[in-house]
């Protein structure tokens, strides 16, 4: 089955990120990346990933998504106000810097940052994004990274690599430093 989240409101700077490529600036290519690196990796400690898992990064106001598919576990990172809307359209108010399970037809939006720009949003074993020049950053200026380079768009579709299993999370170990 494809596990996807459908985008039906894309924010306001809403692309995929990592920790950057570097290497490139003399040929023109900026390293871009995270802007915030603590909450970036904040958001992938949360569901068990790499510290390097390319995440989605949003300013100021974040992306509404749907889930179509199985389960998944996420996390939203940052000062962020969003919400959780299962099936029913019954509104919880989601808790930032927490992992949470996602089931298919539910749909998370992220309202707003709280006195913050950027906020992360993260999934258990990472989106199915493409590297570009050794980085799944997106550089918007020159069209580089997952999604063609661009921001997200109104019916797109994020794919994952793992649903949620409960075997998968007997394998994570939690290691705050």
């Amino acid at each position: 089955m494809n596990n996807y989240f459908k985008v039906l409101r894309p924010g306001i700077n809403s692309t995929f990120q990592d920790l950057g490529r570097f290497g490139l600036q003399h040929l023109g290519i900026a390293p871009s990346g995270c802007m915030d690196r603590s909450l970036f990796s904040l958001s992938n400690k949360l569901v068990g990933n790499k510290v390097s898992e390319g995440v989605l990064e949003f300013a100021y106001q974040g992306p509404l998504l749907e889930l179509v598919g199985e389960s998944a576990f996420v996390a939203v990172s940052g000062k962020v106000n969003f919400n959780i809307i299962n099936k029913n359209n019954k509104i919880k108010q989601g808790v930032p810097n927490e992992s949470f399970i996602i089931s298919n037809g539910e749909k998370i939006d992220i309202l707003s940052t709280i006195n913050s720009v950027y906020g992360y949003f993260s999934i258990f074993g990472g989106f199915k994004i493409e590297e570009a020049k050794g980085s799944v950053s997106t550089l918007v200026r020159a069209k580089i990274g997952p999604n063609n380079g661009d921001k997200l768009k109104v019916n797109d579709k994020i794919f994952f690599n793992k649903p949620y299993q409960t075997d998968n999370f007997k394998k994570i170990q939690f290691n705050f430093e």
